[in-house]
């Protein structure tokens, strides 16, 4: 217990103190950490959670990867997305977070779960945080709260407007 008391101090004030820009970007809370590349690459380990600067969105998954120069985030291994305000969340096994651009891309199968309404099952899905929108040029099946299913071979989805849209 003590032992991991010490790590999680030591995860602590390396975040909070001397990498500030990881601190803006980031909020990391994993078992094990490894930092590499002069600090500049962290490898979190055994499962956890990164959760945005603002607070809005929280990611868990089994492994990170996060490179500082490049802001961007993978994340490995049963992978959850949740956002609380917009009201979504999205499983996949990987996801690939470009932070400069809020652009968060799934590779492979992707399930959805948006509003508490919609059902979304695809793969390869892009989440644009900016523009709020969740789209895919891969086949998707929408179950709606009546269960009603619709199949569509390109995807579009404005989560501000609650509007889907087949994209040709």
């Amino acid at each position: 217990m003590k032992n991991k008391k010490i790590i999680f101090i030591t995860i602590f004030f390396f975040f909070k103190f001397l990498s500030p820009s990881v601190a803006e970007s980031f909020n990391f809370d994993v078992t094990n950490i490894e930092i590499t590349n002069n600090g500049n690459f962290f490898k979190g380990l055994n499962r956890g959670n990164v959760t945005t600067d603002n607070g809005q969105t929280i990611i868990t998954a089994n492994t990170f990867e996060y490179n500082k120069i490049s802001n961007i985030l993978i994340a490995k291994g049963e992978v959850v997305i949740e956002d609380k305000i917009k009201d979504y969340i999205i499983e996949t096994d990987h996801i690939t977070y470009f932070k400069e651009k809020e652009i968060i891309t799934s590779k492979g199968k992707t399930k959805s779960l948006i509003e508490s309404k919609y059902t979304i099952l695809s793969s390869d899905v892009t989440l644009d945080k900016i523009t709020n929108t969740l789209e895919t040029k891969k086949k998707t099946i929408i179950t709606d709260q009546n269960y009603t299913n619709y199949e569509t071979d390109f995807f579009y989805y404005s989560i501000d407007e609650s509007l889907f849209k087949e994209k040709i």
